[in-house]
């Protein structure tokens, strides 16, 4: 029999590509009508629209395993961000890619100039010895991390706030130390962009290598012998692998729901023109408005947009009771004071709502070696993770009798 697959997202089409390698059958069964769960991109009105603002990382080292960065045809951003400030705009630049405008940064009051070596200081420390070392480290929040390092409050409140809020989802910092670590490593050694054709691509690539990738197909239950289709029709396998996100992972495990998710919101906008140049990340120094983090990615990538016209992301931390056209509206309003009177002409193209973007809590699954669950939902909400959790939870599949784990091993890298 077959190893029964239940999500095709990233994890889980790295899972069933790793058994297909290793002589093994994998049925995967995604309730979508495409493959990639949270990775996706759609073209509407001529326009590349990723499901949500994502990014890829192309440090990531489990990345390398799967991806081809020419055959991506990878657009990047500028390093560094630009963050709005008390009324102005002032770019912060990594001085080790663009030393034309690290100068500018250093004496923009984003934190003070004290600040910015501890960021260097920081570079380094992430960026020495093996990645595992960053794993084996005492933990705690970011905010505490942030505060042990020596950063001060405008800091970490203009600076890191916004930025690690758009990666981590949590205005709070309130997520893994570790974790940050590993993310500003990666960001540190490799470049931040996104595939010429969208983020989908991470996600077209991994499901050509799956033989049996089956869509439309949600499961009701998980059976004795297989898993129980909402169509009725039951399925056996020797194994079940759950790789969806936390709250359906508790509803197929029959768990309280405690895992918890984080929330994100993008509204993508088409403009005749770029409100800035450059391809830089921009970020809300000053923390008020809904808009957390922007990004012009016709900058980035003009292969996003029709000829002559601009792609705008802008992203939403909270704000979730709002109507989607008062959330807009506010949105709205809070970029005319940013770029001026064009913002009206705007063309809102698209509310991206994502309830389930990163799981708040870790899920802890049942200890049965013929039911493993893989995913962010048990590891770090990450590109990265989702294909090492997926690929490690296939070598354990494969491993010897007697020595499977109950679920994805640790993860470390």
């Amino acid at each position: 029999m077959a190893t029964i697959i239940v999500g095709g997202g990233l994890a889980g089409l790295a899972c069933a590509a790793t058994l297909e390698a290793r002589g093994e059958r994998a049925i995967v069964l995604e309730a979508g009508t495409e493959p990639g769960g949270r990775v996706r991109t759609t073209v509407e009105q001529g326009f590349r629209l990723d499901h949500g603002f994502q990014v890829y990382l192309t440090a990531y080292p489990e990345g390398e395993r799967w991806f081809s960065l020419e055959q991506l045809q990878m657009r990047y951003f500028r390093a560094g961000a630009e963050i709005r400030l008390r009324g102005r705009w002032y770019t912060v630049a990594d001085p080790w890619r663009d030393l034309t405008t690290a100068w500018k940064g250093l004496l923009a009051p984003v934190g003070s100039v004290s600040d910015k070596f501890r960021v260097a200081r920081l570079r380094h420390e992430v960026t020495q010895g093996p990645l595992e070392r960053l794993f084996a480290k005492p933990e705690s929040t970011v905010r505490e991390a942030l505060v042990a390092q020596g950063f001060s409050p405008s800091m970490i409140e203009s600076f890191w706030r916004p930025w690690l809020a758009g990666i981590f989802l949590d205005p709070e910092l309130g997520t893994s130390s570790r974790f940050y670590e590993f993310v500003f490593r990666m960001m540190s050694l490799g470049r931040v962009g996104v595939p010429a054709h969208g983020m989908g691509e991470l996600s077209r690539s991994l499901a050509g290598r799956v033989r049996d990738l089956r869509l439309g197909q949600r499961v009701r239950s998980i059976t004795d012998s297989g898993v129980l289709l909402e169509s009725g029709e039951r399925l056996s396998a020797d194994t079940v692998v759950l790789a969806v996100e936390g709250p359906e992972a508790e509803r197929l495990l029959n768990l309280p729901a405690e895992v918890g998710s984080r929330s994100v919101t993008t509204l993508y906008f088409a403009a005749s023109e770029p409100p800035r140049e450059g391809g830089w990340l921009m970020l809300n120094g000053d923390g008020s408005g809904p808009v957390n983090h922007l990004a012009v990615l016709s900058e980035v990538a003009p292969e996003y947009s029709p000829r002559g016209e601009a792609l705008i992301a802008a992203n939403v931390l909270g704000y979730h009771g709002l109507a989607e056209t008062e959330l807009a509206g506010q949105v709205r309003a809070q970029l005319l004071a940013w770029f001026g009177s064009e913002v009206a002409n705007w063309r809102l193209l698209r509310v991206d709502r994502i309830r389930h973007a990163h799981p708040a809590r870790r899920l802890v699954p049942p200890a049965n070696p013929n039911l493993l669950v893989c995913g962010d939902a048990c590891s770090y909400p990450s590109i990265h993770h989702a294909l090492e959790s997926g690929r490690l939870t296939a070598e354990a599949i494969t491993a010897p009798s007697g020595t499977r784990t109950h679920s994805v091993p640790p993860v470390h890298s």
